[in-house]
């Protein structure tokens, strides 16, 4: 292109609400002396960033029974630091990830960082 050219576009339809809006919440613990990055299921914490909130939806029994959504959350530890340390986590499929499948209820995950020694 060799010129300025404005694109615009144009989104239509109903918003479709969450069935059963659920909170989850991350959680990095203060006493944890190193960094890390969380990403996953809406929240996105990086390095310096203490706590996310996202909302997703939870399970439902009308019209159709249908569990909350499963979030799959990844870390990645901050060079210096050492893996991360979950609490919360329903399942771990490899030490860098947290599963959990969001609960008729808040739930909250931790995760903790720490330099290497």
């Amino acid at each position: 292109m060799d010129e300025t050219h404005t694109i615009g576009a144009v989104f239509s339809g109903p918003v479709k609400a969450l069935a059963n809006p659920q909170k989850l919440s991350l959680t990095k613990d203060p006493e944890g002396s190193g960094y890390g990055t969380v990403k996953g299921g809406g929240v996105i914490c990086e390095a310096l960033c203490t706590s996310e909130t996202a909302v997703l939806y939870g399970p439902v029994e009308v019209p159709k029974v249908k569990a909350g959504a499963k979030v799959l959350l990844k870390a990645t530890s901050a060079p210096g630091s050492g893996a991360v340390q979950w609490t919360g986590c329903e399942t771990n499929p490899t030490p860098s990830e947290c599963v959990l499948v969001i609960p008729n209820g808040p739930s909250t995950i931790g995760a903790k960082f720490d330099e290497l020694e």
